[in-house]
């Protein structure tokens, strides 16, 4: 029985985790799955302790000086490198560019320990009625 219950329990648990859907795009009457996932917390700490601190710049408005043309480059260093572009080009006057937090892109906004006492209750809660279930279901000898 618990091998045809586990994947329908942990298939939707994977799905509302934030590792195949971005949290913050769910649709509001499925969304308060994803605060039951254990997998969206631990996936949470795990983004917060690797990308928190940093920001990337994603779109890059440049003024050519020699022609007075303006060019916009999405994805600044991965184009970069696709169309030879040199940055550090003294005639591309950087005009405006923007910054992305991946953490606020990903829509994850509990914080690293909060995932970490959260991950921790999940687990003694579950321990908890794991252990109540058992004494439940168990015919006693």
């Amino acid at each position: 029985m618990a091998v045809s219950l586990a994947p329908i329990v942990m298939m939707p648990l994977m799905l509302f985790g934030g590792q195949f859907a971005n949290s913050g795009n769910i649709q509001a009457w499925i969304s308060w799955f994803q605060y039951i996932s254990p997998i969206r917390y631990g996936f949470e700490a795990f983004n917060r302790n690797e990308f928190d601190s940093r920001s990337y710049n994603s779109t890059a408005i440049f003024r050519n000086l020699t022609n007075n043309n303006t060019v916009t480059i999405l994805n600044v260093f991965a184009n970069q490198m696709q169309y030879n572009i040199d940055l550090s080009d003294p005639h591309l006057l950087p005009v405006q560019t923007a910054t992305i937090n991946p953490m606020t892109f990903l829509g994850q906004d509990v914080g690293f320990w909060k995932c970490l006492v959260i991950l921790a209750a999940l687990t003694v809660g579950i321990r908890i009625l794991s252990f109540i279930f058992l004494k439940l279901l168990v015919s006693k000898f």
